[in-house]
């Protein structure tokens, strides 16, 4: 199989289609004064040759998902995309002019993990933490659950989540949280602002320990902000610039890339 990537996505592509019969190759880039880029290959394959992109989301997300546009554009024209992979996918949910232009590829075949909303051609695949079975998994909403408890047979409970002007929780059975090891789940998290109400709930219970497993964590501040946290797992699902000493060695970052090997 024939697989293309980005330059900075090649030690990742070389990693997952390791195999001898898998070849991979670069997607030059010619980048003009606005930012934006225009993409070629330099081989030369037969005619609607079967090829697999592989693509990982770099911030600002906006520009990257242009790029990701194009490219689609660009392969679907020289190739016969077999499938996209993409570790996480933006806009999905909120962002409907993106959801648009994505189902102009709807021949394709996506995947991704944790994709946070339903997508036609989208396959979303979990990377499943090795959770010990004395820990009370947390879900902080109705979503997270819906969309992550199918992979885990811990013991759970899921709070009620309330937006106003600030974020609230509540649970009828977080009196199961006292003296338990807890591990909060979710998808995603962003702005940061669940996942630190979240933890300052769950505190007032007094847990004997509290960590928090995010697949697709996006924040980039201090963790000071969150208190009560003792550890952090979270997926390598974005390129990222950030240096890791700003998480105060709180945190395990996640190798996902063994989840696409076998597609």
């Amino acid at each position: 199989m024939i697989i293309f990537c980005l330059k900075e996505d090649l030690n990742d592509a070389n990693f997952i289609f390791s195999k001898e019969d898998n070849k991979v190759y670069e997607i030059q880039a010619k980048v003009f004064n606005d930012g934006t880029k225009s993409f070629f290959t330099e081989q030369n394959f037969e005619n609607k040759t079967e090829i697999i992109l592989y693509f990982k989301f770099k911030k600002p997300f906006d520009l990257y998902a242009f790029y990701l546009l194009n490219l689609l554009d660009y392969l679907s024209k020289q190739f016969v995309l077999k499938t996209i992979i993409v570790p996480f996918f933006p806009y999905l949910r909120k962002n409907h002019n993106f959801s648009s232009c994505l189902s102009f590829f709807d021949n394709f075949n996506f995947v991704t993990i944790d994709s946070h909303s339903n997508f036609p051609n989208f396959q979303s695949m979990h990377f499943k933490l090795n959770v010990p079975e004395n820990y009370l998994i947390i879900y902080p909403d109705k979503g997270s659950f819906e969309r992550i408890s199918s992979f885990y047979s811990n013991e759970y409970i899921v709070l009620q989540k309330k937006r106003s002007d600030i974020i609230e929780f509540s649970c009828s059975e977080a009196f199961k949280i006292k003296n338990r090891k807890c591990l909060i789940v979710d998808d995603i998290c962003d702005s940061g602002d669940t996942l630190q109400a979240a933890l300052k709930y769950v505190k007032n219970f007094n847990p004997e320990k509290t960590e928090v497993y995010i697949t697709h964590f996006l924040y980039e501040k201090e963790l000071s902000s969150f208190q009560g946290l003792d550890c952090l797992y979270f997926c390598d699902t974005i390129f990222r610039d950030i240096h890791f000493s700003k998480l105060e060695g709180k945190y395990n970052l996640l190798d996902c890339r063994n989840l696409f090997k076998n597609l």
